[in-house]
């Protein structure tokens, strides 16, 4: 895992043990020790652009080990951070401008302010276009 990315499977290891009492008997905490995903190749490739929302920040929430929160578990670099949990609490973060700004790009099919999602190929079944309108009212 050397490279790019600046982490080895010894930091990767480390995190995952310095958190792993919190979240083995946690109903809300899950701790994955994960290889890095290509999300951040296809950013630096730029040769396919995915133009459509994407679900995952309506659901979930990843927080790092450094306390940052951002929408999405291949933002390594902090591109996607909507707050930290030292300096807010969860619901003012969850309720924050900054993911309801995340939130209306994907809705509105505007990625390009975001560079990290517009070349995530990571799409689920999921189409968003059937419920936008919806979700909408919610990120006003």
């Amino acid at each position: 895992m050397n490279g790019d990315y600046r982490f080895t499977q010894q930091i990767a290891n480390a995190v995952v043990e310095k958190y792993r009492s919190h979240a083995e008997n946690s109903n809300t905490i899950h701790l994955k020790g994960m290889p890095l995903v290509t999300m951040q190749d296809g950013m630096k490739e730029k040769n396919r652009e995915f133009n459509s929302a994407c679900e995952i920040p309506f659901y979930s929430i990843f927080i790092k080990y450094d306390g940052k929160a951002s929408v999405c578990c291949a933002d390594l670099f902090q591109d996607l951070s909507i707050g930290n949990i030292h300096e807010a609490i969860l619901s003012e973060i969850m309720n924050g401008e900054a993911l309801k700004q995340i939130r209306r790009h994907h809705l509105n099919s505007d990625l390009k302010q975001l560079p990290l999602c517009l070349y995530c190929s990571n799409r689920t079944a999921v189409n968003m276009r059937k419920i936008a309108d919806e979700l909408k009212k919610y990120v006003a």
